[in-house]
């Protein structure tokens, strides 16, 4: 497996080079964001660098959503498509986790300036109650 590096702010991403990057989605809460290409599939993914040796408590809980994540198979709930971990085990001290690329979530929806119509929130509810079922 090649990997190819670049940077996303002021953070190093090495991913294999299946992955084409495209462009940086910022910082979110528990990590770096960017959207990449799957080279063989053409699908936009979303790459999400998260560090996890900094305390323990932080590498349980990424371990616990890694866990639950991957055990979900859900239209309306994220899913993860690949975890990569540094091949040196030395180096690992961030995990790379591999989703499907969603322009939008519901919390930059709920924040935009945009007003929301009765329909919009209704498909949004039904969409939440669909992931709960």
């Amino acid at each position: 497996m090649n990997l190819v590096r670049f940077n996303v702010g002021d953070q190093v991403f090495e991913l294999p080079d299946k992955y084409i990057f495209e462009r940086d989605l910022g910082k979110g809460a528990y990590g770096y964001v960017c959207q990449c290409k799957d080279a063989a599939s053409g699908h936009a993914v979303a790459v999400k660098k998260v560090t996890i040796l900094d305390e323990i408590t932080e590498a349980r809980r990424v371990f616990r959503e890694i866990k639950i994540l991957r055990n979900l198979n859900h239209a309306n709930i994220l899913s993860i498509d690949e975890i990569v971990a540094p091949k040196v085990y030395a180096d690992f001290t961030t995990v790379f986790i591999v989703t499907d690329f969603y322009p939008a979530d519901l919390s930059q929806i709920i924040k935009s300036p945009q007003p929301l119509t009765d329909v919009h929130v209704q498909t949004f509810m039904y969409q939440l109650y669909r992931g709960l079922k």
